[in-house]
């Protein structure tokens, strides 16, 4: 297994696994068209991710959960799925370029952690089946990427990735803390890439 810069050569690294392993696209999990609306159900009630705006594949977004509210900007670039959240000076790796069982990469801690922390995230399936929403329906098949506090603060999270919508849940060891209930994709089609 060998190491290659993301993002541009910037300092983030992500693994690269031997090219005959059948892999995914970072690209087919970004679904952020305008006013695409993610609405997931929680502990402590309900968070929703909106696009705000597009232009070309770089997305105004925002999170909301309860009086706390974080904008950042997604957008794909090189391949990868990259966030710029808060005062952040640089992008960081939501999902590297290419997805295959055992990348791994560091960056800032979720959303669901409170990106205040180091985190390393790798990708443990490709064919991942979540339950979510009010109708039980079944995501299949979802990328499940862990995500591990570098300091050993907190649990371990795995995040699931749904094609064509995105992140699907969260679940922390026996307790979801996100599952999708609802989402409202958007209208506007990508202009090109950067």
């Amino acid at each position: 297994m060998g190491w290659a810069a993301v993002a541009g050569g910037q300092s983030r690294a992500v693994a690269v696994t031997t090219p005959n392993e059948t892999g995914r696209a970072a690209g087919q999990y970004f679904a952020a068209k305008a006013p695409a609306v993610w609405t997931y159900g929680t502990r402590d009630g309900q968070v929703r991710y909106t696009v705000d705006g597009v232009q070309g594949w770089k997305a105004a977004v925002h999170f909301k959960l309860g009086k706390r509210v974080v904008s950042a900007t997604w957008r794909i670039r090189d391949g990868a799925w990259l966030e710029k959240s808060g005062g952040a000076a640089d992008d960081h790796v939501v999902l590297p370029a290419k997805l295959y069982v055992g990348t791994r990469w560091r960056g800032p801690s979720s959303f669901e952690r409170n990106g205040n922390d180091a985190s390393d995230f790798e990708v443990l399936a490709l064919d991942a089946q979540v339950e979510a929403g009010a109708d039980g329906k079944s995501w299949e098949p979802c990328v499940a990427v862990l995500e591990t506090s570098a300091g050993g603060k907190g649990p371990p999270l795995t995040h699931y990735y749904a094609a064509n919508v995105g992140k699907v849940a969260v679940r922390e060891a026996d307790t979801w803390l996100l599952k999708l209930v609802e989402f409202r994709p958007g209208r506007y089609v990508h202009e090109a890439a950067e």
